[in-house]
């Protein structure tokens, strides 16, 4: 199986591209085809969210310079920026 690299913008673009059809042949009236570029389009874009979620773990964004944590006062009133600190590893 390719790697996630390779996988996710070839999903992406193939989307993309049919996404494209999909207008075409809804403009053209042509039911039968655009349904089935529908078709291909979700089952294109579910493959491309899957390997986007493989590609997110290869990466290590604890290491890549911290992360925000933000605290609020209370749980209904969302965090300030003033409330955010930057946390080291």
């Amino acid at each position: 199986m390719p790697a996630p690299q390779v996988l996710f913008p070839t999903f992406l673009l193939l989307t993309v591209a049919l996404l494209g059809v999909v207008v075409y042949t809804g403009i053209k009236a042509k039911l039968r085809l655009h349904l089935t570029f529908v078709v291909l389009t979700v089952l294109s874009l579910a493959t491309a969210i899957v390997a986007a979620l493989a590609l997110g773990k290869l990466y290590d964004l604890e290491s890549a310079g911290g992360s925000r944590r933000c605290t609020s006062s209370s749980p209904a009133s969302p965090p300030t920026p003033t409330s955010c600190r930057l946390r080291r590893a």
